[in-house]
């Protein structure tokens, strides 16, 4: 790992918890590395501004991107890891206005087409947040807008407040949100699934994908089901 980096097993990536994205020993926002030998302390390019120190506390799991970059979400970037250098995506590099429309990142994942998904909570849980962007590696695009699913325009269910992603075995996009239930993208049409189809309320925490391709949901307050092809099914 010291000569050529490379995201392998032996590489772990993990933050502490301080409220402010770093501590005292820190100095600085960072996150860790251990490459099976080494722990390293990865400082992020970045300049503090006063009172905004704790948008760089990680809000994400780590994900294994294409070409073996890493890449994490905070709460108002995301961030990418190529073994030499960071690459940072922020409000102002996406000319978001940092009011109704600001990065809160809740969850990211990369699909099998290599398309990154970073899905936000509202920006400062106003109406009208960003929601989720898709990034192909070279553009992003606003997908909830696309899709007309902002809640400042439906008025409804929304594509607003998402907090998990997870890719079928066929390759559909499943969004887990805090308000509207669960969404499924099958790369032309949505749909919505709510307390209609068996969930007991709106909120998913958590989307797994087991290794035979069951899909599996983590609800709030409380509740695990299971997709059964047609609707959802609890099983704890």
């Amino acid at each position: 790992s010291k000569k050529q980096w490379k995201s392998t097993d032996n590489d772990l990536w993990f933050k502490t918890d301080e409220t402010v994205g770093y501590n005292k020993l820190e100095e600085h926002p960072g996150v860790y590395q251990y490459d099976g030998n080494n722990l390293y302390y990865r400082r992020f390019p970045i300049k503090l501004k006063p009172g905004r120190e704790n948008v760089y506390s990680i809000s994400t799991p780590f994900v294994n991107g294409t070409n073996g970059k890493v890449w994490f979400g905070t709460y108002s970037a995301l961030i990418g890891y190529d073994g030499k250098q960071f690459e940072i995506f922020d409000d102002e590099k996406l000319g978001l206005n940092g009011t109704t429309e600001s990065l809160h990142i809740r969850s990211i994942m990369e699909d099998s087409k290599s398309n990154l998904w970073i899905g936000n909570n509202c920006g400062n849980n106003t109406v009208g947040g960003i929601g989720v962007l898709r990034y192909d590696g070279k553009e992003f695009t606003h997908f909830t807008k696309q899709q007309g699913l902002r809640k400042d325009i439906t008025k409804a269910s929304s594509l607003d407040r998402v907090f998990s992603m997870c890719e079928d075995n066929l390759g559909n996009i499943w969004f887990g949100t805090v308000e509207s239930g669960v969404w499924r993208y099958d790369g032309q049409t949505m749909k919505n699934f709510t307390k209609k189809d068996g969930l007991d309320g709106d909120m998913v925490w958590i989307i797994y994908k087991s290794k035979t391709g069951e899909m599996w949901f983590g609800g709030g307050p409380n509740g695990v089901y299971r997709f059964t092809g047609k609707s959802f099914e609890r099983k704890f």
